[in-house]
């Protein structure tokens, strides 16, 4: 979001300097092109009038390329205007999904963490039972997986939501350096 901004802060700042062109520019040097023991040779009117018109003129014969990079500048500076706001919604779409995804995936943390506890006291009570003599291996093996089955569930859970956390993160603009 942050480079979608500058691209169009520069090419805002482009569309200025085209605009800018249009204005007549005076440029006054010290140099002439003949020399003079006289004062009142230097500062003739004549001579200043055709300098400064001269320089005013530039602009005017240069109108119709003027107008044209002007066009093309505010062109180029409203797609860059659309994709900025492109770029922003993007942005918070982002944020929003990872938000509600974090939500959702809390929810789904403690219920998975209920069941893996659950399944776990399972396990330990088949353990038991199977010291005991009261079940076979088959249902010891079956509570076994169930335990294995919903601890892997919360941990493939818990990592979703570091990896949606993550992605919150850079949707907010962060960075890891």
């Amino acid at each position: 979001m942050y480079a979608a901004e500058r691209r169009l802060a520069a090419m805002i700042a482009q569309q200025n300097e085209v605009s800018n062109n249009w204005l007549p520019r005076l440029a006054l040097t010290g140099n002439s092109g003949t020399t003079s023991n006289e004062l009142t040779d230097l500062l003739d009117s004549d001579f200043s009038v055709w300098s400064i018109a001269g320089d005013l003129a530039a602009n005017l014969f240069a109108a119709g390329r003027l107008k044209s990079e002007r066009v093309q500048s505010q062109a180029q500076a409203e797609s860059q205007l659309a994709q900025y706001r492109s770029t922003v919604l993007t942005a918070f779409q982002e944020v929003e999904n990872a938000l509600s995804s974090e939500i959702d995936l809390s929810l789904l943390r403690e219920e998975s963490a209920i069941s893996a506890d659950e399944n776990q006291k399972a396990e330990d009570l088949a353990w038991e039972q199977y010291d005991k003599g009261l079940v076979d291996i088959t249902t010891l093996l079956d509570a076994q997986r169930r335990a294995d089955e919903s601890a892997s569930k919360l941990i493939s859970i818990q990592n979703q939501r570091l990896q949606n956390r993550i992605n919150l993160h850079l949707a907010l603009g962060g960075d890891f350096e």
